[in-house]
């Protein structure tokens, strides 16, 4: 069996368990629009925000250093070949 196998069913379990709380919290506020109720959610649920900042913020931080060095590269190989 291949390792990416068992990854790729633990991502899908992932995001079903997101979608289904997403979804369920949605329906709630949408169902029974009120103050009271929408602090009761975020009391119950900060935590999942909170993973999703976790999760988020270093793919995120990582995309955004190799756009960076991508440009920097391209800027370097610019001025190697460009001369005037």
């Amino acid at each position: 069996m291949d390792d990416s196998d068992g990854v790729g069913a633990a991502w899908a379990v992932i995001g079903v368990m997101v979608a289904f709380k997403l979804g369920l919290t949605l329906y709630v506020l949408v169902a029974y629009p009120s103050g009271p109720n929408l602090l009761a959610n975020l009391a119950a649920n900060w935590y999942w925000l909170l993973a999703i900042v976790v999760l988020v913020t270093p793919p995120l931080i990582f995309w955004g250093r190799l756009v960076r060095m991508r440009a920097k590269r391209a800027k370097l190989q610019r001025a190697e070949w460009h001369v005037d």
